[in-house]
């Protein structure tokens, strides 16, 4: 991972970057947003404008992204349109999903977008998997729910019988105004035996159940898109505070 920095840090050097010019408390209205999507065995990279309208691609990379995502990163970027070296200053975030997923995808994605927002100086989004799942879900729905807030209950699978399991509770624009939506932790994600987790859930029985192993693998599009929500939302985060969500603390058994 080390060697990948560095030819990252390489691919970059030729650009002439200012840090005043990107600080991340002062990002103008123009710009490009990078979006990477690294958790699962399909790589998902996504470029978009900073209102949201941009494009993706994904590779069924297997255990091979290591060795490929050096290329398909530049071959993506390339292939945008009037897009040449310098364009790279012309990025004003990253997202990237942050697990919980692969253990190996999780820290070379986190790598690489740490990476890149160390040396431009942008804000560095590392989002949850199951955050993203929820964004997704809404997304699909969103004309349904009009302005009343909606609690999605995520899983993913994890081993021996164990998930991952997280809500959240989506909540609309206010019509008529430049209000965005938003997503927010209604209980974190955690690792759980899956008969606890079910336990748990009754607690909320208006809670839409989204399972992971039902959706893209990969859903990069998604994570660019609610990274774009916290930006309009005001949030800033440095490179630093970009980390992985591996979640395989211990999982939580419910006493009583």
């Amino acid at each position: 991972m080390q060697s990948f920095s560095v030819t990252l840090r390489e691919v970059l050097g030729s650009v002439k970057l200012d840090a005043d010019e990107h600080d991340v408390g002062e990002l103008g209205q123009t710009g490009l947003a990078l979006g990477l999507h690294t958790t699962t065995d399909t790589l998902g990279l996504a470029i978009c404008n900073l209102q949201g309208q941009g494009q993706q691609q994904t590779w069924a990379v297997g255990r091979s992204l290591a060795s490929v995502l050096h290329q398909h990163l530049l071959e993506f970027v390339s292939l945008q349109p009037k897009w040449h070296p310098e364009q790279w200053s012309n990025l004003k975030l990253i997202a990237v999903a942050g697990g919980p997923g692969s253990f190996t995808g999780i820290r070379i994605g986190v790598t690489v977008a740490r990476t890149l927002g160390q040396q431009l100086g942008i804000p560095v989004y590392s989002v949850s998997s199951l955050a993203i799942l929820a964004w997704l879900h809404s997304s699909l729905h969103r004309e349904l729910f009009c302005a009343d807030p909606r609690l999605f209950a995520v899983q993913m699978a994890a081993k021996q019988g164990e998930v991952f399991g997280g809500l959240y509770q989506f909540v609309p624009g206010i019509p008529g105004t430049v209000e965005p939506p938003k997503l927010l932790i209604h209980q974190p994600e955690q690792l759980w035996q899956l008969e606890d987790w079910e336990q748990n859930l009754t607690q909320w029985p208006q809670a839409e159940r989204v399972n992971a192993e039902s959706h893209e693998p990969a859903p990069v599009l998604s994570l660019l898109d609610l990274a774009l929500c916290l930006w309009q939302h005001g949030e800033r985060p440095s490179w630093v505070q970009a980390l992985p969500h591996y979640g395989r603390r211990p999982a939580i058994t419910l006493v009583g």
